[in-house]
This record gives structure tokens, sequence and C-alpha cells, in this order.
């Protein structure tokens, strides 16, 4: 039996994995989440909770089993640490992978390490903000076994979180004004002109300007060649302005007491000025100021934890039986059926046939064992599949019937 490590508070062991700054133990960081999601034949025991804790991850307390397969997916709001403290597999043909993902499912990923026999039990495998998901595969042949491995599974600092209601504005200029883009976060009136005195012949000016926040421009002086020199203001869908509704179109003189807003559906405001070849006057200049905060951008909604998703009343809710979702699934789309199991993502989850095996997550069908070989229901590895009584071959394999003076009554 190999030795067990207790959990130690992580402020006070941090030696075990890496130096912590102090912001780890402050009370002004977020909340922990923190999850653990097993598949294969190991033995893993699912975890989701809000500790500090270094926990310990295994292959299990003996020696490993021929034909492992084994995939621990490790998720959390704060960056996360792996460190082996044990390490012996069989050279070459027992291998451990550790990937970091941007996702649970693991689509896009960074492998961090590839070993078998043994391994520097002094580096540390981490997470971070882009990859905030650790992926730990083991698998075995079906020859040898060995000791195994352990690693104690940490948490460093927390992954910044943006604020959904911290403002967001930019604006975008195109043609032949005088205009200077900006990108910022701040609620200051800003002015925007055709240029600093009269303007020229053939100008064609395009200003487009975006916020997370309600929009408003309001002219403070307007004086162009009357029918000819023009001005348009549109609210848009978005910065192309694909899809707009007409606010404004004016010529000669305005209304210096309207006021033109953006809204929640249309957050982009665009402003465009033509004039012809002849005439030209002193042009207009206008405020563009912000309001209130754009509710759907600004919702203050919980972050759910691995194996819920949020509903439509944002309230976090787990997914159904035999499927699992990401921290911070949105949707009930986010839950996708375990290895042995198969379902229409966020739907019902139905277990493989025996004679059948998944190894991913997600919606795919179970495959079909090869001919004269089955598996146990709920298969997760294709070696599941073993050749049935009077053929033979490897687990996975083409099983071949027993030649004639040969018999074989097990799989």
């Amino acid at each position: 039996m190999r030795e067990h490590y207790l959990m130690y508070s992580w402020c006070r062991v941090a030696i075990f994995v890496v130096s912590v700054g102090s912001a780890l133990c402050a009370t002004t960081d977020p909340a922990v989440t923190r999850s653990l999601d097993c598949n294969g034949n190991c033995e893993c025991t699912p975890y989701s909770g809000s500790d500090y804790e270094i926990r310990v991850i295994s292959d299990g307390p003996s020696d490993y089993v021929d034909n492992s397969n084994c995939v621990y997916t490790m998720n959390s709001n704060y960056i996360m640490t792996l460190q082996f403290i044990m390490f012996s597999t069989e050279y070459r043909y027992d291998h451990v992978l550790i990937h970091k993902c941007t996702t649970q499912a693991c689509t896009t990923a960074s492998e961090l390490l590839f070993d078998d026999g043994t391994t520097d039990l002094h580096a540390v495998y981490e997470s971070d903000a882009t990859h905030p998901v650790l992926r730990l595969i083991f698998t075995s042949d079906d020859s040898y076994t060995d000791a195994g491995w352990t690693a104690i599974w940490g948490l460093s600092t927390a992954i910044p979180v943006a604020d959904p209601c911290a403002v967001t504005r930019g604006l975008a200029c195109n043609g032949n004004c005088e205009c200077t883009t900006y990108s910022g976060s701040d609620y200051a009136i800003k002015v925007i002109s055709d240029g600093p005195s009269d303007y020229i012949d053939d100008q064609n000016c395009v200003y487009t300007m975006h916020s997370n926040y309600i929009m408003t421009l309001q002219f403070t002086m307007f004086a162009t060649e009357l029918f000819y020199d023009q001005v348009f203001i549109d609210k848009c869908t978005t910065q192309a302005c694909t899809t707009a509704s007409e606010l404004f179109f004016g010529h000669g003189s305005t209304n210096l007491q309207a006021v033109y807003q953006s809204n929640a559906t249309y957050p982009v405001l665009r402003l465009r000025f033509t004039s012809d070849e002849r005439t030209t006057g002193p042009g207009w200049a206008a405020n563009w100021g912000l309001s209130t905060a754009i509710e759907s951008t600004c919702r203050r909604v919980p972050t759910c934890v691995s194996g819920q998703y949020l509903n439509s009343n944002d309230a976090c809710e787990s997914c159904l039986a035999n499927s699992n979702s990401p921290a911070g699934s949105t949707a009930i789309t986010g839950c996708i059926c375990n290895a042995g199991y198969t379902g229409a993502d966020g739907g019902i989850c139905l277990q493989c046939l025996g004679g059948t095996y998944k190894a991913g997550v997600g919606s795919a069908i179970c495959t079909s064992c090869q001919a004269n070989s089955f598996s146990p229901a709920g298969s997760i590895i294709n070696t599941a599949c073993r050749c049935n009584g009077g053929y033979t071959g490897a687990n996975g394999s083409t099983c071949w019937q027993c030649l004639p003076g040969k018999f074989k009554s097990v799989y």
C-alpha cells in the first residue's frame, strides 16, 4: 500500500508547490470554485468545492492494473498547480500526460508533460488565465504494472475576472475629416467634429462610436450648405453597421436640443458627413457622452461550478445524470455526456449498450466492438471489447476463430 498524504491548508504549506503571494489569503480575493472530474478505470473520486486545500490524486492505493485508461480533469477560478510526489511506471509503455486546456472538454489544449518510467518530482505544472483547466491522462498496456504515481493538486493566485460593468468605449474614424480614434474606459464627455475650421469640398467622413453603456450624441454647433452638405446619424447592431436604424438626416441647420441615443439592441452610433465640390461652411461639432449601463452587458450573475449551468432565472442548476459541464457554463447545452454515455448536449445521456464503447465526452454515438467481441455496458475504451468464447485476440483488436482441435469458453 502506498502512503496516503493528508490535506493541509494551502497558506501553511505553499512550499509543497509554489510560493504564493499574500493576495491568496487576502479577504479581497474572489471565492474559490474548483472541481475534479474522473473518467476511466482508476480509483478517483470526483470533487466540487470551494476550499484552498492541497488535494492528492493518484492512480489508486496500490499498484495500477493492466489496461488502465484514466482521465482526471481539474478546473478552478484560481491558478492551479500539479506536482508529482511519486512516479514509477513501466518505461516506454505506461504513460502520463498533462495538458492545460481552454475548456473542460479540452478541445484546445497545450501539452505540459508526456512521461513514463520516472519524472522530475520538482517540476510544477500550472494552469493559467487562458487555459484554466488541467487534464491528466494515464494509460497502461496489458503486460507489466508498477507502483504508479501520486500528485498534489493545489491553488495559487486568483484568475483576474473583468468587471462586466466597467466602461468600455471606442471611436473609429474613416475618411478625410480631422478625427482621432479613441479607446478607453472613462465617462467623460468627448467632442467630435469635422475639424477645427471650415470644412472643405468633397469631404466624406465616418465616425463610429461603440460602448457597453447607452451613448448620447448632441450637436453644439451645426452650419452646413443647405441641401448639399449632409450629416446622417444611424444606430447600428454592430460596428460594421450592416443592420442600422436612421436617427437623423440634416443639412443647413438643426435643433441643437435634440439628443440621439444608442440602446441595448443598437449599441453603436455612426455619424456620416459628406460635402459637395462647391460651397463650404463652419461645419458641425457634437458632444459624445454616456448614459446608463446596458443591462445585457452588466448583469451580475453567479459563476456556476463544474457540473452546473446558468438557467434562464440566472441561477445555477445541476446537469442531468451522467453529464458534466465546465465551470462558468451559461446554457444547458454546456452539459455534455460523460464517456460511456451518449446523447444530445444538454439532453438525457444514455449508457452505451453492451458490445459498444465511447471514450470521449460529448454527443458522439457509441462505437461497436469489432466482430466476435463484446464489452460491458458503459465501456469507455476499446480494450473493454474482449473476444467471445471460441475466438481469440488482443482486447480491442480483431478476434480470430479458434483453430480445429482448440476451444475457448471465456472472454
